[in-house]
């Protein structure tokens, strides 16, 4: 009778710990997000600047369920690489312009890295939405979640937000600068180009000129300037 009545015991005892998960009865999850949470603070935000550590199979396995919720972050930087940042930087350097008659000479081109340019931040931004989103739904203790929002904030939203802020002004300075080369192909028979210089004997002109060519250099500096933002940004600095 004795046995029997152990058996019982043990049988509801193990049923208990099925159903309440208790620590103790084989639940990883507190260990599981504390190996997570040790690695965002330690590998992401005691670090400066944008950081996205790539994890070992092991600490992968350390965390458990909460592997996926890292890739939200991997997904994102992964598809912002592939689809803005190396094309972005390949057109950047198509657009580059050595002087006066390379603008005149590669009209063409520099419109069609204009037109290019100007798809990135549509792209940047469904991204973030698309990251935004999965973040919402992830099922996260509170302590979790204020360590991983913090993460995502530092390798999410603000690099996010200061390439959005580097776009505009690089993609005036291009439009400015393509106009600027149309109007010296319209008026080509009446200036002399000498490197950056451009001369002319009609005063009218010469001012439409400088008044063009003036506009192209204060925009060029907003770029450089958000530009020097979004590295600071991702340096940290």
């Amino acid at each position: 009778m004795l046995p029997t009545l152990l058996s019982r015991r043990a049988g509801w005892l193990w049923l208990v710990c099925l159903a309440l998960l208790l620590p103790g009865c084989g639940d990883k999850e507190p260990d599981e997000r504390k190996a997570f949470m040790a690695f965002l603070q330690t590998r992401i935000l005691d670090k400066t600047g944008v950081r996205v550590p790539k994890p070992t199979p092991e600490e992968r396995t350390a965390w458990g369920r909460y592997a996926a919720h890292y890739d939200v972050i991997l997904n994102f930087h992964q598809a912002m690489d592939e689809k803005v940042a190396k094309p972005m930087s390949t057109e950047m350097q198509r657009g580059r312009l050595q002087n006066m008659q390379d603008l005149m000479d590669r009209v063409a081109e520099t419109k069609a890295v204009y037109t290019n340019l100007q798809r990135f931040e549509p792209l940047l931004n469904e991204e973030l939405t698309r990251a935004d989103q999965a973040r919402q739904v992830l099922p996260q203790p509170a302590d979790l979640k204020a360590v991983f929002d913090a993460a995502f904030e530092r390798n999410v939203r603000a690099p996010s937000a200061a390439m959005k802020e580097s776009l505009p002004p690089a993609v005036a300075t291009l439009k400015a600068a393509l106009e600027l080369g149309e109007f010296l192909n319209a008026n080509r028979s009446r200036i002399k180009i000498q490197g950056a210089l451009v001369e002319t004997a009609d005063p009218a002109l010469q001012r439409e000129l400088q008044t063009r060519l003036s506009a192209v250099q204060d925009l060029q500096r907003k770029a450089q300037e958000a530009q020097r933002r979004l590295q600071g940004q991702i340096r940290g600095s």
